[in-house]
């Protein structure tokens, strides 16, 4: 009940007590005299209290509502995953790609601050030697989440693509403060499997850490998935356990304005002969240059270009 419905709920009582003395001109007794005000007094009161206690009445109510909304939040997160992914941002894709196709792009100017080629190489070609993504991790449930690593599903191969092969320009990377978990896979092995990364970039064996993370810690994850022979296709889990279950969370393989925008990971091996071949080059003004193919040598994940001797 708000304080305005209680004030008149309460007005029926009040105003025969004050309707007298509107009326009143002449003398009243003594006894009446006192007693008129007194009760007016006593009404008044009766109301003040009765309209405190009515916004006592609603804050209790409200603040009620406001815990039993927060403890329905909790326990929503806690039946649901122990982790939430974000983007992270210290992956920055590999330098070649490869398409199936042969492409056209020669004199093709490269924004780089735009991203035109960025969404025509997405749609015409795929990572070249290595694939990857950065994410960011945060603990969800009041229990500690463990991070055991990551695993593979759907992996599918075939030779590697040979239309197209086009080399981006560097781009180095902004620096992070505190360094990402990186794990590898090598898609070459008959079963591949989370490995450590080196500095260098080399895998160095299986990935037995294990990360632990607090309700609202976060820790930024970096996967790098690699080919020397095939062209491949995949899904990726990250492997994390709480409360006692083990969990098998979805890694997006795409990112679009910071949400996921597919989950399918897409890598093709360095081959060689290739119909085409470009790289870009200029100052201010990037733009791709035709180059012969047979002067791009693989080289493990990537492609070496001789230069047109």
């Amino acid at each position: 009940m708000s304080p305005h419905s209680i004030i008149t709920a309460w007005q029926p009582a009040i105003f025969p007590i004050l309707r007298p003395i509107q009326k009143g001109r002449g003398a009243m007794p003594d006894k009446d005299r006192w007693a008129t005000p007194l009760g007016i007094a006593t009404a008044l009161v009766a109301v003040v209290g009765t309209a405190l206690a009515g916004l006592a009445y609603c804050d209790s109510h409200r603040t009620t509502d406001i815990a039993l909304e927060d403890k329905q939040k909790d326990e929503k997160l806690e039946s649901g995953d122990p982790i939430l992914v974000s983007e992270g941002t210290s992956w920055l894709g590999p330098a070649w790609y490869a398409s199936d196709k042969v492409h056209s792009v020669g004199g093709m100017r490269f924004p780089m601050n735009g991203y035109e080629i960025i969404h025509w190489l997405q749609a015409n070609t795929i990572h070249l030697g290595v694939t990857g993504t950065a994410i960011t991790v945060t603990a969800q449930h009041a229990t500690t989440a463990l991070v055991h690593g990551a695993e593979l599903s759907d992996l599918k191969c075939e030779p590697p693509f040979n239309g197209t092969a086009v080399r981006l320009p560097a781009i180095g990377d902004g620096g992070e403060t505190a360094p990402p978990v990186t794990i590898g896979f090598n898609l070459d092995a008959p079963r591949p499997v989370a490995q450590n990364v080196t500095p260098s970039g080399a895998l160095s064996g299986p990935f037995t850490h294990q990360v632990a993370l607090d309700k609202g810690d976060s820790r930024e994850f970096v996967l790098n998935f690699t080919t020397t022979g095939r062209s491949c296709t995949f899904r990726a889990t990250l492997t994390v356990s709480s409360q006692g279950r083990k969990h098998a969370i979805p890694i997006p393989a795409t990112w679009r304005t910071g949400k996921p925008s597919g989950y399918l990971f897409k890598v093709t091996a360095p081959a060689k002969p290739y119909a085409r071949a470009y790289i870009t080059e200029g100052g201010s003004d990037w733009h791709f240059k035709p180059i012969n193919p047979r002067h791009i040598i693989p080289e493990n994940t990537t492609l070496t270009y001789t230069k047109d001797r």
